[in-house]
């Protein structure tokens, strides 16, 4: 019986649970500013993700073919949690239970510029909007439609 609930136990605190998303804020007609985020399991990588993703869908609910990224950065912000709660003891006494964590996130934020037509540019690259929906799998794109 013992081993069953090491084993539990491992299983469950070995387990992943991974997090990303993007939302997307309006800045006139034809620019968004799109954010993206990503929890420590799923990494810098689903940033990324989510962000192309989102660009990409703000550009096509825009009725638009293409997109250019005016700007973008990718940080990771850590996020601080700590309670701690007293429980008093059958004698009397009191001690103090305290949980801390520490959750990172991964955040990736830039403004887009969207288009009818493929932009004449020479310093950016001009994407596809399908191609780039296309370019992800199903469970990445729902995951990260996930606001």
């Amino acid at each position: 019986m013992k081993k069953l609930i090491l084993i539990s136990l491992l299983v469950i605190s070995s387990c992943t649970f991974i997090d990303a998303k993007y939302n997307y804020k309006k800045v006139d007609s034809r620019t968004f500013l799109i954010n993206a985020t990503a929890n420590h399991d799923a990494g810098s990588g689903y940033a990324d993700a989510c962000f192309e993703i989102g660009a990409a869908t703000v550009a096509l609910n825009a009725n638009k073919n293409y997109f250019i990224i005016l700007d973008q950065s990718l940080t990771n912000d850590p996020s601080y949690y700590s309670n701690s709660t007293p429980i008093t003891l059958k004698n009397g006494s009191t001690f103090i239970s305290t949980y801390n964590s520490v959750t990172d996130y991964w955040t990736k934020r830039g403004n887009i510029r969207v288009f009818d037509e493929r932009p004449d540019v020479d310093y950016v690259i001009a994407y596809r909007a399908d191609s780039i929906i296309r370019k992800w799998n199903l469970e990445t794109r729902t995951m990260c439609r996930g606001y």
